[in-house]
């Protein structure tokens, strides 16, 4: 009787217990914004404007092999394949129906740029990396683009209309509240591996190739990474909302203009100093600028989001044409195998179940909260909070880092050492050296690498302070035998980035030097240069100028790159004359697209 009588009151409690807060939305319909951009223009704009007879214009190149050279074009040379482009014949846009029943003689392309702009003497470049995207379906006579706003902080949805031969193709934006419908997440789209219903697929490929080899410059079978890629950048471009909220609404929910200038001051330094590093470091160096930024972004977190932020996802579930209609016997080979592979194409393929429909609602893929401090203990870290610290940095490209980690480099002087003590073992004939350098003290440092006899080699592990960046060469190296000892020295760059090796705080590695005996007992020797603390002071001077009123760098606007880096490159001396894309007076007016 006594357990009836408090399972009873159990459910009494359970169901007078308030209802558990639905989290706020990072998009909506009711936040979609409207359809011409309210500040700047879209990377597509910029891709696109030329000047003709002295004036501004936005020219479009056809046919759609131009237009996706033009865009490789603008972020420099030397790339191989800067932009993803995958077929998609029996696909889920608003286009799905334009084609039928000729689905794989006019199959629907797709492109996302995941390539950032090569470094270019005296010029910005653009940075499209994850933040233009083309869809082209020819019985259309129109190319479908999204692309990014860097001063709206949000991308743009675009139709190139009459695309065409001999038409006069134009670019206007779109209702948003029609592209929305799909892209929940006010972002790209798209569906989740293998993408079956791409040119990857065998059975698809094989009934392209039934109609021509190649698609508007395009193979009509494509390697898996090719669409891996492109949905690795989909899921990038995801996320730079969620940044931008960190960025603009957590460091601006305290209403203390000051302060949220000094949020966005130390997230930049957290930033730059996790590019700077390779990638490697996100966590606290000393200096404060990491903790003090996420006590700011917890707190106002907290105070603009109680509930948290639901960020929709880029996924869609993957859908396998074929598999839904029947695979048949399954041949590819001669007539009959692909007249009965091509039997099974009819337009009730295109009536998908529920769970392909990217009209219908899908979950969130993240809900960003923070946790209430409980019973007076310290109030947890959320884990998206490094993410975002490497999102801020990623806005970034890696020429501007380049740029920045040449220009600190230049005239540092050494301001102090590390040593630690080391084992090295000789390969038998004696031209390679393995050496590993164990950590000592607190923040020790650790090298795991190879030395050869002619000055080359290479570092598999390197960590001091807390960082640990892999993949670095030795340059600049030399080896040589002073009686029973070995003495070699050489500097060290990332294999990926050409960063030069840096701390976990920023400084610079300037040069390592490694003495050890005969018996293998050495020691390695750092020499450091506090350069990063010309980078932090520049950040400091914007951040003040900010509060000033003399720039809006760190002010309540979204992280824009070039509204960071003009400056900072102007007080550190870095020569760049061109900058885009965040001035668009020269552009022609913005236009609605009108079917």
């Amino acid at each position: 009787m006594k357990t009836r009588r408090l399972s009873l009151a159990l459910a009494a409690l359970v169901l007078a217990a308030p209802a558990l807060a639905e989290p706020e939305a990072l998009t909506s319909a009711e936040n979609r914004g409207p359809d011409l951009p309210p500040l700047g223009r879209s990377l597509l704009d910029f891709v696109l404007a030329e000047q003709v007879d002295g004036r501004w214009q936005i020219v479009v190149p056809y046919p759609f092999e131009a237009l996706t050279d033009r865009i490789a074009a603008r972020l420099g040379p030397g790339f191989r394949e800067p932009i993803k482009r995958v077929l998609h014949p029996i696909g889920r846009s608003l286009h799905r129906h334009e084609a039928e029943p000729e689905f794989f003689r006019y199959p629907r392309a797709v492109g996302a740029v995941d390539t950032e702009p090569a470094p270019a003497s005296h010029e910005s470049g653009l940075m499209m990396k994850d933040r233009l995207y083309l869809g082209y379906q020819p019985r259309t006579n129109s190319v479908e683009a999204i692309s990014y706003n860097e001063a709206a902080g949000r991308f743009e949805y675009q139709v190139i209309s009459d695309y065409r031969e001999g038409g006069a193709p134009t670019v206007g934006y779109v209702d948003r509240g029609l592209c929305l419908a799909c892209h929940h997440n006010h972002a790209l789209i798209y569906a989740d591996r293998p993408w079956a219903e791409s040119n990857t697929n065998i059975k698809v490929a094989a009934l392209l190739r039934s109609k021509a080899e190649r698609f508007y410059g395009i193979d009509a079978t494509v390697p898996f990474d090719i669409p891996e890629s492109f949905d690795e950048a989909t899921d990038r471009a995801n996320w730079l909302g969620a940044y931008q909220a960190v960025w603009q609404q957590a460091c601006e929910a305290s209403g203390d203009a000051a302060a949220a200038v000094v949020c966005r001051r130390d997230g930049l330094v957290a930033a730059l100093r996790y590019r700077l590093t390779g990638g490697y470091q996100l966590g606290e160096t000393g200096d404060g600028a990491r903790s003090r930024f996420a006590a700011a972004v917890m707190a106002g977190w907290q105070a603009r989001f109680p509930d948290g932020l639901a960020i929709a996802g880029a996924g869609l579930a993957d859908y396998d044409p074929f598999a839904e209609a029947g695979y048949g016997s399954g041949r590819m080979d001669g007539e009959e195998g692909l007249a009965e592979l091509a039997s099974l194409v009819t337009p009730a393929l295109l009536l998908f179940d529920d769970i392909y429909e990217p009209l219908y609602e899908r979950a969130p893929v993240a809900v960003w909260s923070v946790a209430k401090p409980f019973a007076g203990m310290p109030a947890v870290e959320p884990h998206w909070l490094s993410k975002t610290i490497a999102g801020l940095g990623d806005f970034l490209a890696l020429a501007d880092i380049q740029r920045l980690d040449a220009r600190l480099r230049e005239g540092a002087r050494p301001a102090r050492e590390a040593t630690t003590a080391c084992e090295v073992r000789a390969e038998s004939d004696g031209s390679e050296f393995g050496f590993t350098c164990a950590p000592f003290g607190d923040g020790g440092l650790v090298l795991r690498g190879r030395l050869r006899s002619n000055g080359s080699g290479s570092v598999a592990r390197l960590r001091s302070d807390s960082a640990a960046p892999g993949g670095l060469v030795v340059e600049d190296g030399s080896l040589r035998r002073d009686g029973e000892d070995w003495q070699a020295s050489f500097a060290l760059r990332d294999s990926v980035t050409s960063l030069g090796a840096r701390s976990a705080a920023g400084d610079a590695w300037l040069s390592v030097s490694l003495i050890w005996s005969a018996d293998g007992e050495g020691t390695a020797t750092v020499v450091l240069a506090d350069d990063f603390a010309a980078l932090t002071a520049a950040v400091s001077a914007l951040a003040e100028r900010t509060l000033a009123g003399e720039s809006d760098a760190l002010g309540n606007a979204p992280f824009r790159r070039v509204a960071v880096l003009q400056p900072l490159f102007a007080d550190l001396g870095i020569d760049v004359a061109t900058w885009c894309c965040l001035g668009a007076s020269h552009l022609p007016p913005a236009r609605l697209y009108f079917e």
